[in-house]
């Protein structure tokens, strides 16, 4: 492998570079001299043929005796069995009615492959968290000590063998990067002209696919490597972390837009009602039956863990803890046992809503069968996605709760345990995502066959859109706002104060503290602020489905906007009480004097009311 040799590690890169810019000089210059070669290749014949008929004429026209009586024509017999010329005129009436979509989807897909690649790139690649957290990037390995970080770059690695491998990955990933924007320019291109991604796509999209197959194919080599005698890095416990998997996935997604190029797809560029149901239909089931056994998976399997040691690993379940000593289980808990506040209590809500989850996706999968079928249609796939997606979103944000959430003082959260997000918590996320972009999507489906009808009577307007759009995301901003910090005061990482809209969080090194608002005063201004917002996200939920309905029905148009109006006064209630409880002092404390700092919970109550308000009034203005 030539990239063991140094001395060929940057003469490899360097002819690497060259055979770039060799295709590109060859390739533009091919794409440019393209169109006008192959018009002069289809006219040229047809001239030529002209001109042989034109003499031909001449000719019979001499042969034939000068008469002065009248030319009578004679008539023949017209058939069909000759071939009709012509077929050029018929291809292109064919291409009228058909678009090609292959430069758009290869242009997504490149673009989504260098987004992947420029994130993962600088991320850390591999991590362990045994003693002390440490993290290795492709340029430098850092750990992180009571002292603060320490970080080394690879040029000062001791290890010469391990240098030229991470040299080697570094390059590689740099090449990648640079030829993944010229493939994103080269989709861009054809999608403006029109053309085809063939060649010039494929071809970078394939030095894409290979130069990054090369980075990470010596990223995950030197993952199993022992250098200058030590042991590899799986052995000392390290596990493949976030910028190796982002690169991974860029690989993946390259080799999609690869793929994508070598054929052109040509679609009808109206398709009719039923075959729009049909193809939403396919889609929704399939990525349905994908949720629902990924679902099935996560349920039973690791969803965090951690290593304590080289030999000792720790298992969490929503079900039970696990204790392996060289792969052999020494130990195992029931959380239902558990005696750390209300752990068992979250333990059980996630166990619930898996299993719950499981049966949602069930029934999302019968919902998109019986929609191919004609039976429901896009009204009972959305219903379902709907339905299938609220249950993976409580599951999953019931893992989360698990993993940060500190249920007693003895006990610090599994974060700060260092533990990491495993398999099942991976697969019930991604069932989450993978439910809500289908969801999404049968939603602007259905969206865009009502606008395409215009139903009689219905307010199909900017307003109604973005009233929708912005009530959904003033939801988000609110429901967000629930669960992160209203106020914080921070001296370090290890010391810290929080001020969230129930309780207070403090820590101070290694320890812990929840406790629940001791002046009676606070606990009246955040606690109710809170609770009103949950009675805000209520009321713009209902709004958001009368927006909905009032795409077909035009008289909800004013009840929706009140909806909204009604949820942006209850949300500017909770920020003013929020304000008074920072800059008032009560029970002799003042949180602004006493340096606290609003925080992420504090900003989105307004942005939220802000939008709420905003919107609301667009659909008043903006109705058909």
């Amino acid at each position: 492998m030539l990239l063991l040799w140094r001395p060929s590690l940057y003469a490899a890169s360097f002819a690497f570079f060259f055979f770039l810019a060799r295709c590109a000089a060859l390739l533009f210059r091919s794409i440019s001299d393209h169109y006008p070669l192959r018009v002069c290749v289809v006219l040229l014949p047809q001239v030529k043929l002209t001109q042989n008929q034109m003499s031909e004429s001449d000719k019979q026209v001499e042969a034939q005796p000068v008469s002065n009586e009248p030319v009578v024509e004679e008539h023949q017999p017209t058939t069909t069995n000759e071939p009709v010329e012509g077929g050029s005129v018929a291809a292109a009436a064919e291409d009228a009615l058909l678009t090609n979509v292959t430069p758009t989807i290869f242009t997504a897909l490149s673009f989504i492959a260098f987004v992947l690649f420029v994130i993962g790139t600088p991320l850390p690649w591999l991590r362990s968290d045994v003693s002390n957290r440490q993290q290795i990037s492709l340029w430098s390995y850092e750990v992180e000590t009571a002292s603060g970080s320490q970080v080394t770059e690879v040029a000062d690695f001791g290890c010469d063998k391990m240098k030229e491998y991470f040299r080697g990955a570094e390059a590689f990933s740099i090449i990648t990067i640079f030829v993944s924007a010229v493939t994103v320019l080269v989709g861009v291109l054809t999608r403006f002209r029109g053309t085809s991604a063939k060649p010039l796509g494929t071809v970078f999209a394939f030095l894409t696919a290979l130069s990054s197959i090369i980075c990470w194919g010596i990223g995950f080599a030197a993952y199993r490597r022992d250098f200058c005698g030590q042991p590899t890095f799986d052995q000392q416990r390290f596990y493949v972390y976030t910028g190796a998997g982002l690169f991974v996935a860029g690989w993946v997604v390259s080799i999609l837009a690869l793929v994508i190029s070598l054929k052109d797809i040509k679609v009808p560029k109206a398709l009719p009602e039923a075959a729009v149901i049909k193809l939403v239909a396919t889609l929704f089931t399939i990525v349905a039956l994908a949720a629902f056994i990924f679902t099935v998976i996560a349920t039973p399997v690791t969803t965090f863990s951690k290593w304590t040691s080289t030999t000792v690993e720790s298992r969490v379940s929503i079900w039970h803890t696990y204790t392996y000593t060289n792969g052999v289980q020494t130990a195992k808990t029931n959380l239902h046992d558990s005696t750390c506040g209300d752990l068992k209590r979250y333990a059980g809500l996630a166990e619930a809503f898996h299993i719950i989850t499981i049966f949602t996706t069930l029934v999302a999968v019968v919902a998109g069968a019986g929609a191919l079928r004609g039976a429901g249609g896009l009204k009972g796939v959305i219903a379902a996605g709907l339905f299938a997606t609220t249950t993976a979103i409580v599951a999953t944000a019931a893992d989360l709760a698990i993993f940060y959430k500190n249920f007693c003082s003895s006990q610090p959260t599994l974060d700060a345990q260092h533990y990491h997000r495993d398999a099942g918590f991976a697969l019930i996320a991604t069932t989450m995502v993978i439910l809500a972009a289908v969801t999404l999507l049968a939603i602007s489906a259905a969206v865009l066959q009502l606008c395409s009808s215009k139903p009689e009577g219905g307010n199909v307007s900017k307003g109604s859109f973005l009233y929708i759009f912005g009530t959904i995301v003033s939801i988000v901003f609110l429901v967000v706002a629930l669960t992160v910090p209203v106020l914080s005061r921070e001296a370090n990482g290890n010391n810290w104060a929080k001020i969230m809209w129930w309780e207070t969080q403090t820590r101070a090194g290694t320890s812990f503290k929840q406790a629940a608002f001791q002046c009676q005063k606070v606990w009246q201004r955040l606690v109710g602020g809170g609770s009103i917002i949950i009675v805000a996200i209520s009321f713009s939920t209902f709004g958001a489905i009368l927006g909905v309905a009032q795409l077909s029905n035009g008289a909800l148009t004013t009840a929706a906007s009140a909806i909204g109006y009604f949820s942006a006064v209850l949300q500017l209630i909770a920020f003013a009480l929020a304000i008074s409880a920072w800059r008032t002092t009560f029970c002799g404390v003042n949180f602004k004097d006493a340096n606290f700092e609003y925080d992420i919970g504090f900003a989105l109550v307004p942005a939220s009311f802000c939008i709420t308000a905003v919107v609301a009034t667009l659909n008043l203005v903006f109705k058909a």
